[in-house]
Parts: structure tokens; C-alpha cells; sequence
């Protein structure tokens, strides 16, 4: 697909060609990553500093595509010992997951045109626990047979992915000692909640 954009990108030089390569880029720099955080097995974080959960979702944020989606947030958000790059990581699926699989209609079979549209509909909250914090969506949702499932390497409902990015999620909880929920947001959606103390 890449080839056939930058080909074509030289033949014409269309500017949504360049950039169709670039995304190619990209997937594949972030299918990388995953493949090697999965490779690495759930080592026990040794590195770990005192990391606000409200700056390292923010940073995520704004690494991510977010296509006309909204993120909700409290002024204020627990800290944790952690290791900020592998949480910054942890959101960063997250709200992919979200942007990507949460969109309402997806599951209805929406057309593109629809699917568009349909991302500005949806909503991320990131929300403080007693012992932790949550991350919900307002979309589709993640039915309750499912659930298990999502956190297996290679599983995917989507037409492309690789299906890497919640098991990269639960590997990162679980490298620090954390525990991981799936469950329903108050809108139908998905809710993450992850506990500092499992």
C-alpha cells in the first residue's frame, strides 16, 4: 500500500499521496514498538519516578491521531511510581483504541462518509479511582463475551491493525504490579479502570 501511494505520489505529486506514505510510516513504527514491548515479556519495572497521570495523558493525547474526538479531564489526577514512558505508552493505546474502535456505527458497517462524522461523537474521559484511574469512551463498547479476549496478541475486530495495542496495555499494567478492569462507561462504552494496587 505504501509503495503503491509513494508511486503514485512521484507520478503526480499529489500532496494526500505523501501523506498516505507517511501514515504507512507511522503504523509501522507503532506496530514496531508493539512487537517489541511484546517481546520483552512482563518484566517487572525496575525504573520509576514519581509520574502525574494527568501530565502523562495529556502528552499521550496529544501524540495520537484523535480525528475530531474529545478528552475529558479533572484538574487534578493521582501521581504514581512509575515508569512515565511505558504509562505514557498505556495511554496512548488507550485513546487509539477509542479514536479507532469505539467510533458508534462501526459495528453497524457505517460508510466512511458516516465514520467520519461519527468521530466527533465520540468522547474520552480520564477520571481519577481511589486507588488509581480510569479511561472511558463513549462509543460502540466492547461486548462482555469479548472482553478476555481483546487483551490476546493478534486479536482484532478491525479490518486492519495488528491487534497489539490493549495486550500491550495489559503488559504494561502487569509489569507494574498494577491491576486491569474492562468495563462499561455510563455513555455504553469501553472503561479501563487500572488500580495501583492489585
Amino acid at each position: 500500500m505504501a509503495n503503491a501511494h509513494l508511486q503514485a505520489a512521484r507520478e503526480t505529486g499529489e500532496p494526500a499521496h505523501f501523506d498516505a506514505v507517511s501514515d504507512a510510516h507511522d503504523r509501522m513504527s507503532q506496530l514496531i514498538q508493539d512487537v517489541l514491548t511484546l517481546a520483552r515479556g512482563e518484566e517487572a519495572i525496575t525504573a520509576t519516578e514519581s509520574v502525574s497521570i494527568q501530565s502523562v495523558a495529556t502528552e499521550a493525547w496529544a501524540a495520537v491521531e484523535t480525528q475530531g474526538a474529545d478528552l475529558v479531564m479533572p484538574a487534578t489526577l493521582p501521581t504514581a511510581d512509575a515508569d512515565p514512558d511505558r504509562v505514557r505508552r498505556l495511554f496512548e493505546n488507550l485513546f487509539r483504541n477509542a479514536v479507532e474502535h469505539g467510533r458508534p456505527g462501526e459495528q453497524r458497517g457505517a460508510d466512511d462518509e458516516q465514520s467520519a462524522t461519527s468521530h466527533s461523537q465520540i468522547t474520552v474521559t480520564v477520571g481519577p479511582l481511589e486507588d488509581g484511574f480510569y479511561v472511558a469512551d463513549s462509543g460502540a463498547g466492547i461486548p462482555r463475551g469479548e472482553r478476555d479476549a481483546v487483551f490476546t496478541p493478534g486479536y482484532t475486530t478491525a479490518t486492519s491493525g495488528a491487534g497489539l495495542g490493549l495486550a500491550i496495555v495489559d503488559r504494561i499494567v502487569g509489569a507494574h504490579s498494577w491491576e486491569l478492569t474492562l468495563t462499561t462507561s455510563a455513555e455504553g462504552g469501553a472503561r479501563f479502570e487500572v488500580r495501583f494496587h492489585a
